[in-house]
């Protein structure tokens, strides 16, 4: 028999253990980085549905609001319902919802390219989400500026899994065989038995 370490079946079945267990929590991360990349994006997609909601709501005569929704919609909504009490023209709503479209539309090519992994989607649309937050500021809409500070919230920690899954810290995950435990000493040739001396 070969002087050769013989290693010990319980070792490396321990090993391959470890080895599996290291992968099932590093694939159970990355599950939860995906998810909280793909939660962080789609904020972009609410924020525009809410404002159109919050505007069309406004135009019509209503008098409430989604809390997620932009502030600088509403401030064309506000500006044209009051040229309209002044005896402007129709026209005027049209341009507050055309411009208030132009916003929306906005924040969803923003969530359409975050959503694909752009950084500089995520960031664009946060200091615009921010600016809009101190227009709220501005017209003391504590609540909605509440929210605000809350989506952005949602939307940095959704930047922040991106950059984990494109970092070094997020490795790729390959299916590995464990290796093999062997079921008799290996030499420098072939394989032998130990031989079993007669009593």
């Amino acid at each position: 028999m070969s002087d050769q370490a013989i290693p010990e079946p319980r070792q490396e079945a321990a090993a391959g253990l470890e080895a599996s267990q290291a992968q099932v929590e590093a694939i159970h991360q990355k599950i939860l980085k995906q998810k909280s990349h793909s939660n962080g994006s789609g904020w972009f997609y609410w924020i525009a549905a809410l404002s159109l909601m919050t505007s069309v709501v406004s135009l019509a005569g209503g008098h409430w609001s989604f809390l997620a929704g932009l502030g600088i919609t509403q401030v064309f909504d506000g500006f044209s319902i009051g040229l309209m009490k002044s005896g402007a023209g129709s026209w005027v709503k049209g341009l507050s919802f055309f411009l208030d479209l132009l916003a929306a539309s906005t924040f969803v090519f923003i969530g359409i390219f975050a959503k694909k992994g752009s950084k500089g989607a995520y960031i664009t649309g946060m200091i615009l989400y921010g600016l809009d937050t101190l227009i709220l500021l501005g017209f003391q809409e504590w609540l909605g500026a509440g929210f605000h500070a809350f989506a952005l919230f949602q939307i940095g920690s959704g930047f922040s899994a991106l950059k984990w899954l494109n970092g070094p810290s997020s490795p790729g995950i390959h299916a590995t065989q464990a290796s093999p435990v062997p079921l008799a000493p290996q030499g420098h040739g072939s394989a032998t038995l130990p031989e079993i001396e007669p009593s």
